[in-house]
């Protein structure tokens, strides 16, 4: 059976994490107050943190003009979680938990001592301690920057193997001696415990297939691959409130399809998501498993096309009112762009450097999709968005392409590598964050169907090589 890395604990008073801050609670706050002295120049003060619901990258800043003042600053924080500060070429980890102050002391006098001379105050400083601790120990702000480095650009899975595991055993070995010193809360070392573990876990989970799929690599999985990480999952009460948690479950889950259901038929995405329901229902306890479609149905209405189908599925079974709440209220007012809004209005370049507007293709049905350079899932579409304007030509369907977060000369170089037949159009540093908010592009590639009067008829739709029977059907009415 499968079973966790490290018992399931209690706190001293008998309560699981979860327990313990009551859950996921929408309303609740934590702060921030920095004291600092001895500002030369006025400095960029950067606070990024990751949010659970929705799942989101939350950025902060505020500049320091003064020589020295006190800065406050209040976040929703609905978890104890970790956030990130950055200023100068500094960058750091402290942690914040829900209805709590930390109080950062910044001495900026000495900018090569800074991480030495800072000072955390607050019930829980001893946390941002820990972290502060670590980074001077290890001469590194954030082990997962090399975990990623090595996911991308390792060429060999036992090479990357190797990494992951040297790299984790330096982090577990730490916190097992700092434990030693009786400095953090019992429930906090289990966190970061799961933390490490989780993320090693679901990169381990997913290396194998984005070799396989991105980079066509048949590699040769070492014996007990899949068990050995599969032992990280059951009855962990004090790790429903990572994040790497929730990721490397959604992860194991995946794999879980590949091995308990047939792999021979294709699955229509309802069989698929019924499938997932009964492997997280059969495998995880109710907290956990209500906790992790939550954040599996929010991440679908995030990334994904959501339908009412889909929808009701994920909701009629998580059983926790709160999550429910959220999910409905989420529903509501979480599509940005709904059907039959105006579709959000553009002028950009196309190849030629010809200003290219969305109105110049009123008349047409137009099929949307955004991109960028690095991301291979959208490298790897090109070729059935080709297949698309092969198949529709001289109908009343127009294919465009928009770049984003790229120079003009890689858009260019990518664009006739691949040959694209689309209209290609691009969007400049200007024009990023206008796309992105306006489209509420989560995740890329993000495509969009447009009627002819330039109408919305689904933000998110469906991708180029399952789109065809549903242009058909739009030309025929």
């Amino acid at each position: 059976s499968n079973v966790c890395f490290f018992r399931s604990t209690s706190t001293k008073n008998g309560f699981t994490l979860y327990a313990l801050f009551v859950g996921i609670n929408f309303n609740t706050s934590s702060t921030i107050i920095i004291h600092y002295k001895n500002v030369k120049d006025s400095i960029l003060f950067e606070i990024d943190y990751c949010n659970l619901f929705p799942n989101d990258f939350i950025e902060n800043k505020l500049i320091l003009t003064k020589e020295e003042g006190v800065e406050k600053q209040t976040f929703n924080i609905q978890h104890p979680q970790k956030v990130e500060f950055s200023f100068l070429d500094f960058s750091t980890t402290c942690f914040l938990v829900p209805d709590d102050t930390l109080e950062i002391h910044i001495d900026f006098d000495s900018t090569q001592n800074i991480k030495n001379n800072m000072k955390y105050v607050g019930k829980y400083a001893t946390i941002s301690d820990y972290y502060k601790n670590k980074e001077l120990f290890f001469n590194k702000s954030d082990f997962n920057y090399p975990k990623a480095m090595a996911f991308n650009y390792t060429k060999k899975l036992d090479d990357y193997l190797s990494i992951m595991d040297s790299l984790t055993h330096d982090e577990l070995d730490y916190i097992d001696n700092y434990a030693e010193k009786k400095l953090l809360p019992k429930w906090f070392i289990d966190y970061e415990l799961t933390e490490i573990k989780s993320f090693t876990a679901s990169s381990k989970i997913s290396i194998v297939m984005f070799r396989k799929r991105f980079l066509g690599l048949n590699d040769t999985i070492p014996k007990n691959y899949f068990s050995v990480i599969n032992n990280f999952m059951i009855d962990c009460p004090n790790s429903i409130l990572s994040l790497f948690y929730l990721d490397y479950l959604s992860n194991y889950l995946q794999h879980l399809l590949l091995e308990v259901y047939d792999t021979s038929k294709t699955l229509s995405r309802e069989e698929n998501n019924k499938q997932l329901i009964d492997l997280a229902k059969s495998n995880l306890n109710e907290e956990t498993s209500d906790l992790f479609l939550a954040f599996y149905l929010d991440m679908i209405i995030s990334i994904n096309r959501l339908d009412d189908e889909t929808y009701s599925l994920y909701y009629d079974t998580i059983k926790n009112k709160q999550l429910k709440k959220y999910l409905a209220d989420r529903k509501e007012k979480g599509m940005i762009l709904k059907s039959g809004d105006d579709a959000p209005p553009f002028c950009l370049p196309n190849i030629e450097g010809k200003e290219c507007s969305l109105k110049d293709f009123k008349g047409n049905i137009v099929y949307l999709s955004f991109w960028y350079p690095g991301c291979k899932p959208c490298l790897e579409e090109f070729n059935d968005e080709n297949k698309l304007v092969e198949k529709f030509i001289g109908k009343k369907v127009k294919f465009i392409n928009i770049c984003t977060s790229s120079d003009i000369e890689t858009w260019k170089a990518v664009t006739n590598k691949y040959k694209l037949k689309t209209i290609n159009l691009f969007a400049n540093d200007t024009l990023d964050n206008f796309i992105e908010k306006n489209y509420d592009i989560k995740s890329y590639p993000q495509h969009v169907l447009i009627d002819q009067n330039g109408k919305i008829i689904q933000n998110k739709c469906a991708r180029p090589y399952e789109v065809e029977n549903e242009l058909n059907q739009l030309l025929s009415k």
